[in-house]
């Protein structure tokens, strides 16, 4: 039986940084050696994966397999639904630039960038789908906790947004179009004091089918108020899925759903003081006398 253990990496950036083009990788252990086969085969892939996963038909995803084993690479390509063909073929390529600069020589190796996530990796990975191996990433979109709401009431509404987001993107995956794609965007109306608007995107590899899909992704939505404590933006990435929040847009296009926020609970009752205590019983009267 084939062990995978899943580690978990918080990765936390200020909220100005988290404006500019996320792109990082996490590298597995393992090194190739320079000119080799194994070398030669990932090369082949880097040449192949941006024009196969651009095409209409892919849909912005895209695996394959090169080469016997020991030397044998396999890699998958995952564009975000809303990148178009330019965008997504231009993603996929820099993605292998990225891992050879990250990662140098790892033969395992995934990275993350706003437009798509790209592994490759000499185990058949691609045998197992939904398992989120090597590594599941946790990245948010700031790295203070947000003091003017309160922090119960937004995590409540960024789980009510990505699980509406998350039933959205499943649906669209489950029609009956011969482009099969799940991805959708959400927006909700939270508090014009705080935040007017939280925005939210799931998606999931085509290749999965409904149940797994929805799995990944609600594995992902129930960590949020954990990892993702009162930030006002954050992302769960996963090889086979990945949603992300924030207050400001940030994908292409108008939402797929709009929905209300739950609404703010009521703040804690004050503590009722207690009347004086009733004295009953008989009285007794104190007479003072003085004489001169």
């Amino acid at each position: 039986m084939l062990a995978v253990v899943v580690v978990v990496v918080a990765v936390l950036l200020p909220l100005a940084a988290a404006q500019q083009t996320m792109q990082f990788s996490s590298c597995a252990s393992g090194a190739y050696a320079a000119n080799s086969t194994y070398e030669a085969n990932l090369a082949v892939l880097a040449a192949a994966l941006p024009g196969n996963a651009s095409t209409a038909a892919a849909a912005g995803y895209a695996t394959a397999t090169v080469g016997a084993v020991p030397d044998q690479v396999s890699a998958l390509a995952l564009c975000r639904g809303d990148a178009n063909a330019t965008a997504c073929r231009a993603c996929v390529a820099a993605s292998f630039r990225v891992a050879r600069r990250d990662c140098p020589s790892s033969k395992d190796a995934t990275t993350y960038q706003d437009g798509c996530i790209v592994r490759f990796s000499d185990q058949r990975f691609l045998d197992f789908v939904g398992v989120n191996s090597p590594v599941s990433e946790l990245y948010s979109d700031a790295d203070s906790n947000i003091t003017a709401v309160p922090v119960a009431w937004f995590n409540a509404a960024v789980v009510a947004l990505m699980n509406a987001t998350v039933d959205t993107a499943v649906a669209a995956g489950s029609g009956s179009n011969n482009t099969k794609k799940y991805f959708a965007t959400a927006v909700e109306d939270f508090d014009p004091k705080h935040y007017p608007k939280i925005y939210g995107m799931a998606q999931c590899a085509p290749v999965m089918t409904a149940a797994q899909c929805r799995s990944c992704l609600g594995g992902f939505v129930s960590s949020i108020p954990w990892f993702l404590n009162g930030k006002p933006g954050g992302r769960v990435l996963g090889i086979w899925c990945n949603l992300r929040y924030s207050v400001k847009p940030f994908y292409q296009g108008q939402p797929m759903l709009q929905i209300s926020a739950p609404p703010e609970p009521p703040p804690p009752a004050m503590p009722s003081l207690a009347a004086p205590p009733t004295r009953t019983g008989k009285r007794i009267a104190f007479f003072f006398f003085f004489f001169h």
